[in-house]
């Protein structure tokens, strides 16, 4: 930022009763002085060049005198609201009979947070200790012992004033920073909202379709083909629907608001359900697919989320049918403290570089021998949030033209009906 565009605040305000003390300081300040160190960095930092630092050196302080507490409070609040504030206050301790210094900061202070303050004092009034322990703002005023020296004054008034401008500039550097911030998260969540709402909607139009579709397949009228035809509809449109129901968990993993509940869930009933609806894909595939369970027994009842275990193990069988063309895709179900799902195919395989960032949305297999891409790569992210919101893991393993495994662990609590004694 160049100094020209915006002006450095050099506003001075001096305090005390004694009219020869404001002359003093006045002369002091009004003098040519060379260009101290610091300057010198805040000009830097600022991007301001030899030209612009001259000009803020030569710059005359803009000074007014006050005589008493009163007087000095009056005129701080008005330059307060008029937009205009003082940088630096040069204040006297000893003002009889009135208020004195230390009373006189701490009101300023309330009034404007970010003034710096120059004491005068006499060695006679309050020790290092006495004022320190009064005025809580350690950093923002310079104690300077009477009978002191003008250029003390001057050398003082010249850090602090630059000190007030840097403070400045900081707090305009992160109220932007915030702003953008907000302006950022604010156009995130829109984005978050339109998905939802675009997606349920969407969903209602899917639905009548898939009616209308189910309906029409039922006539004893249909060719062959046309039955072929309803059938490759049905098909899209269960995967738009599945897309669907990926965005809008995904938004609600954004949001943290994704549900997992605990239920009474058996585990034969839900591979039963996972094995009749994949047997009939991969037969058609012409794919072999097995599935065994072990350590499962009929009677056994666990505590989960039998809806999200469903829909994780929905995602990965998929994927591992879709991505093999031929051998096999063989699903193995377990029990011992943690639910234990294991899908090995002997598909295409995942490259390294895309295995590195699986679980990121909206990332798909860049294998080039695939013909197609299946859904828009929210599938895996879903489930390993849902996974890790269970307090699981997930892993995987694959090579090239070889296969993939994927293992997933979650604990599950088993439910052990209460015998009642007779």
């Amino acid at each position: 930022m160049d100094l020209t565009a915006k002006k450095f605040n050099r506003k001075i305000l001096i305090v005390d009763d004694n009219e020869a003390i404001h002359l003093d300081i006045i002369r002091s300040l009004a003098m040519p002085h060379q260009k101290s160190e610091l300057e010198t960095k805040f000009t830097n930092l600022l991007g301001g060049n030899e030209k612009t630092a001259e000009s803020v050196e030569q710059k005359a302080y803009e000074i007014e005198s006050a005589y008493n507490g009163e007087q000095a409070i009056q005129k701080f609040q008005e330059a307060g609201k008029a937009g205009l504030p003082f940088a630096v206050v040069i204040l006297d301790m000893r003002m009889p009979p009135g208020m004195d210094g230390l009373e006189i900061a701490q009101i300023l202070w309330e009034h404007d947070s970010r003034v710096e303050i120059v004491i005068c004092t006499a060695f006679s009034d309050y020790s290092w200790d006495e004022v320190s322990c009064k005025l809580s703002r350690g950093d923002q005023f310079l104690i300077i012992k009477k009978p002191f020296d003008i250029s003390e004054i001057k050398q003082a008034v010249n850090a602090l004033s630059i000190k007030w401008n840097l403070s400045i500039e900081k707090e305009e550097a992160i109220k932007i920073a915030h702003e953008s911030r907000m302006a950022a998260e604010a156009g995130q969540s829109a984005k978050k909202d339109f998905l939802s709402i675009m997606s349920h909607e969407f969903r209602t139009p899917m639905n009548a379709i898939q009616g209308a579709f189910s309906y029409i397949s039922e006539s004893e009228e249909l060719s062959s083909d046309s039955q072929e035809l309803i059938k490759v509809a049905v098909e899209s449109s269960n995967g738009l629907l599945q897309i669907l129901d990926d965005i809008l968990d995904y938004v609600q993993m954004e949001k943290g608001k994704l549900e997992i509940n605990e239920e009474e869930f058996s585990p034969t009933q839900l591979i039963r359900q996972v094995s009749q609806y994949y047997k009939n894909i991969c037969l058609n595939k012409k794919i072999v697919f097995k599935i065994t369970d072990h350590s499962i027994h009929k009677s056994m009842i666990l505590l989960g989320d039998a809806r999200r275990i469903r829909q994780v193990m929905n995602h990965v069988i998929n994927n591992a049918i879709n991505f093999t063309s031929n051998g096999a895709v063989s699903i193995t179900i377990s029990y011992d403290r943690f639910f234990k799902i294991i899908v090995k195919d002997t598909g295409l395989g995942i490259c390294p570089k895309d295995l590195e960032s699986i679980f990121e949305a909206f990332k798909q297999s860049q294998n080039p021998r695939l013909t197609h891409k299946q859904g828009i790569g929210l599938g895996l992210t879903i489930c390993h949030s849902i996974i890790r919101s269970m307090g699981g893991n997930i892993n995987i393993e694959s090579t090239l033209e070889v296969g993939t495994t994927i293992e997933i662990n979650i604990p599950l609590k088993e439910h052990v009906p209460i015998s009642i004694a007779k």
